[in-house]
């Protein structure tokens, strides 16, 4: 492998590092070195593995302030990567040293970007991520994320690091999880990891004149602190590692689903120290209550606005209290979905109203055919509505077509069968509507009888009426040759054609 000049020769006797170095496999050959990212967490590289003559990606532990404590790091994370096997989780491929005893890991190469440079992009109103990007397809590669974090939980490791900057979406749809350099993990035996933690105590005046600079907040912190200002825990900015368990990533989640409605971080601020306290005080402003401006619109959401239920789930993530977010990622995943499938999310608590609303937008179809029967059966009473036992009958009707359509997404053919058998009275209240000269509601009455049957001639030639009745005598010339076509033989459509051709020549 070619040497770097800035590579620092690390020494660490009787150390994990040694071990790889005595292992070493001389044979590994790796080309055409370039610099992907530097960090202080080390530098990656995009190389050729000549043996195999594939592009991968390679880390070292190199331009680090503390070599010795990022070489630590650097294994930690080649090993606990590489015993994480999923599909959201990137591959390592192998760990090992070079020529000049730096000890590096190669991992798969990813084309394409990050999904802190996605969001960026969609805030900087970048049309082709606009177009490629609607929040709809954020939210699935958030649950794939999501995914990957519930797979490493189950095997008793902590992230500590979650954050846009460490997802990669690749070109052909991947969804990588990286950099779980400063994870936890609970039982490090499982894991070829040796027993060794770091006591953490923040000095937050320190941290917080360490940290100036451009964008600091987005920086990943070791010593005084594990993980990135603007995405960690309360708990984590206590230094409390005793307390740091899944609902920790839970809430750095809640962060990236912040980012991903509000296209920026939940908490900004170069002074870290004052970062931290908006954090541990609880005062991070929920995405739907952000003031919004001409330039920064939310371009990806519907009508630029972000939607309450997902604002209420964000900030649920972004509890204080550890028990009072989520208790694992499932749970949110769930949430995720309500949201997607048309439901009202958990963390909402949604009114009564909202649950209405909510229904009759998955069920708009079938929620007016239902009104027109009730329609339907209050023309079947009109004639004796001083009966309070027939408006009980018909409030009854009502609620209970209501609930059994609260409890079903769609109607089963059976149901829609039935609702055909309706059609001929459905007719008759339109014709009634149309002789009283109520034309608005002649024509809701009539779009669902088409909506039924779109080829009923009768309805077809009393659209036409419809319409010439309101004087918009074109479209009732081509609903009246629409039911022409149907029946030929239609002696009233034929004299509606008639009449409103002659009404079209005498306006022009």
């Amino acid at each position: 492998m070619s040497a770097h000049s800035s590579h620092t020769i690390i020494q660490l006797p009787n150390s994990q590092a040694e071990g790889i170095r005595e292992n070493r496999n001389s044979g590994t050959n790796y080309t055409g070195f370039s610099v992907l990212n530097r960090g202080g967490m080390g530098t990656i590289f995009r190389t050729t593995d000549l043996n195999i003559g594939r592009e991968v990606a390679m880390k070292m532990a190199v331009n680090s302030d503390d070599t010795d404590e990022a070489l630590k790091r650097l294994i930690h994370e080649a090993r606990v990567t590489a015993n994480l096997e999923h599909p959201n989780i990137v591959p390592v491929h192998e760990i090992n040293s070079d020529n000049n005893n730096d000890v590096y890991y190669t991992m798969k190469y990813v084309q394409g970007d990050n999904l802190g440079k996605i969001l960026d992009s969609l805030a900087q109103n970048d049309p082709e991520y606009i177009d490629k990007y609607p929040l709809i397809r954020l939210l699935n590669i958030f649950l794939r994320v999501c995914d990957g974090v519930a797979f490493a939980h189950s095997k008793g490791v902590i992230h500590r690091d979650l954050k846009p900057e460490n997802i990669m979406v690749g070109d052909y749809g991947e969804v990588l999880l990286m950099d779980w350099g400063i994870s936890k993990v609970l039982n490090k035996v499982n894991f070829g990891l040796d027993d060794s933690e770091i006591n953490i105590q923040v000095n937050l005046e320190a941290l917080s004149k360490k940290c100036k600079g451009k964008n600091s907040f987005m920086t990943t912190r070791t010593g005084e602190v594990f993980g990135t200002p603007a995405f960690m825990a309360p708990e984590q900015i206590k230094g409390q590692n005793e307390d740091v368990d899944g609902r920790t990533d839970i809430y750095a989640l809640g962060g990236i689903l912040y980012y991903i409605l509000a296209l920026h971080c939940p908490v900004q601020n170069e002074d870290v120290a004052e970062l931290f306290k908006t954090v541990l005080e609880g005062n991070v402003v929920a995405p739907n209550k952000l003031k919004r401006s001409l330039d920064h619109c939310m371009p990806h959401t519907a009508n630029h606005q972000i939607p309450d239920s997902l604002s209420a789930v964000t900030m649920k993530c972004l509890e204080v209290n550890p028990d009072a977010r989520y208790k694992e990622v499932k749970t949110l995943q769930e949430d995720i979905r309500k949201f997607m499938n048309g439901f009202a999310t958990e963390a909402e608590h949604a009114s009564k109203l909202k649950l209405f609303s909510l229904m009759v937008s998955r069920n708009s179809f079938f929620v007016m055919i239902i009104l027109l029967i009730l329609t339907l059966t209050l023309v079947g009473y009109v004639k004796d509505l001083s009966s309070e036992k027939n408006l009980k009958t018909i409030k009854t009707y009502y609620e209970n077509n209501m609930e059994s359509l609260m409890h079903s997404n769609k109607a089963s053919d059976k149901s829609l069968g039935a609702l055909r058998e309706e059609i001929p009275d459905l007719l008759q209240i339109a014709e009634s509507f149309s002789d009283k000269n109520d034309l608005k509601s002649a024509s809701s009455v009539i779009a669902v009888i088409l909506s039924l049957d779109g080829t009923l001639p009768e309805a077809l030639c009393l659209q036409g009426e419809i319409y010439e009745k309101g004087r918009r005598f074109k479209n009732a010339v081509d609903s009246y040759r629409s039911a022409l076509r149907r029946n030929p033989d239609f002696v009233a459509a034929s004299e509606g054609i008639r009449r409103c051709s002659a009404k079209i020549g005498q306006t022009n």
